[in-house]
């Protein structure tokens, strides 16, 4: 573990990859204009209320599967994305991301509400596995569901869907709510379950 002040601080560009554990007042925290690169399936631990904070510039966070996080995670300034590998929860705070995408096998959880902004195409891919908005994510430019990729879960999605994947509501049974237009293509399916 490191624990010294701020877990990781520093004011130039980082790359750095945490199966372990990284604990401090912010647990990463990035000053400056900078590239930074962080991987992580291990725990970061914010004491102070921040666990990531990555900064300006181009940031890239891969949450991959045995992420726990404490603390609210922030791409700062910047066209910023957030890549959820494998599964795991998003239960924390997450701001200023540009991008999200759902890659590797397996489930990743939305449980807290989530904004996603950028000015390029889609905000939102699901790429691989499953996606489960079980709170309100909000898209600007769009989510798009691609042929390998299943978005799921109980929430809201504040924006565009296109399917060209699966679309799946709910946990197993249930309704997604799409706050947008719902684009269905050849290529999409569109899996509802009955109750019996």
């Amino acid at each position: 573990a490191i624990d010294c002040g701020n877990g990781i601080y520093t004011f130039y560009g980082l790359s750095v990859t945490n199966t372990g554990t990284i604990q401090g007042k912010a647990g990463i925290r990035c000053v400056g204009n900078t590239v930074d690169t962080v991987t992580n399936s291990g725990t970061i631990i914010g004491t102070d209320g921040t666990a990531i904070n990555l900064g300006n510039g181009a940031d890239t966070l891969t949450l991959q599967t045995g992420s726990q996080i404490t603390g609210t995670v922030s791409g700062g300034g910047g066209a910023d994305a957030l890549i959820l590998d494998g599964l795991g929860t998003v239960n924390f705070n997450v701001a200023a991301f540009e991008k999200l995408t759902k890659t590797g096998l397996g489930t990743w959880s939305l449980t807290t509400n989530f904004t996603v902004t950028n000015v390029a195409q889609a905000d939102v891919s699901v790429d691989e596995g499953v996606l489960a908005v079980n709170n309100t994510l909000t898209v600007t430019n769009g989510l798009q569901a691609n042929p390998s990729g299943t978005l799921a879960g109980t929430g809201t999605v504040a924006g565009n869907v296109l399917n060209r994947g699966t679309v799946a509501p709910g946990n197993s049974i249930g309704v997604l709510n799409i706050a947008g237009n719902y684009t269905q293509t050849a290529a999409g399916t569109l899996a509802v379950e009955a109750k019996g």
